[in-house]
């Protein structure tokens, strides 16, 4: 009887990973997107999530599909998602660094389809090829923010947004 128990919890745990491994794609965090899973609400260009400097949001590129041109850094198609934030005139910061458990890549748009303004696939020091992007915004202009990985890698992690204010904005004359 304990024999056949313990033969019965491991052919369970087998399956169990198994099962899981699949979902999960070939390897953590950088198999293809499991079509099963659906999309993304973000996953097209098109409807991105608007985000604001000093957010930190979560995130799963799982199930994103690739939508428009590659990025000109790294190698490959992105699957990514899509937030939207105004420029305030300063510099913006959008990091992955050291919390995503995938090789992110970040691109940034001047709006949905513009010109690339910026692109990061991989910064120093940040571990696990996680990614850091930072360009000076025009106040007003609308950005188009893609997160993505490495050759179509997927997974989860928080992007963090900083934005510096801009001098105009931090001094001025007293009379």
């Amino acid at each position: 009887m304990k024999k056949l128990s313990l033969v019965m919890i491991a052919v369970a745990c087998v399956l169990a990973v198994g099962l899981t491994a699949e979902a999960q794609g070939p390897e953590k965090g950088y198999g293809q997107p499991n079509s099963n899973l659906g999309p993304p609400a973000n996953d097209a260009c098109a409807a991105p999530i608007p985000i604001g400097c000093g957010d930190v949001v979560a995130f799963s590129t799982v199930g994103a599909t690739v939508d428009g041109p590659p990025p000109t850094c790294g190698v490959g198609d992105n699957n990514e998602i899509w937030y939207e934030i105004t420029g305030n005139g300063g510099d913006m910061t959008f990091s992955t660094c050291d919390d995503a458990d995938y090789d992110t890549r970040l691109v940034a748009h001047d709006g949905c389809g513009g010109a690339e303004v910026a692109c990061n696939d991989d910064q120093a020091p940040c571990t696990g090829f996680t990614s850091i992007m930072t360009f000076t915004s025009v106040n007003a202009t609308v950005y188009s923010i893609g997160v993505g990985g490495f050759s179509g890698a997927v997974g989860s992690g928080n992007l963090t947004v900083t934005c510096d204010i801009p001098a105009e904005l931090t001094s001025f004359d007293v009379e």
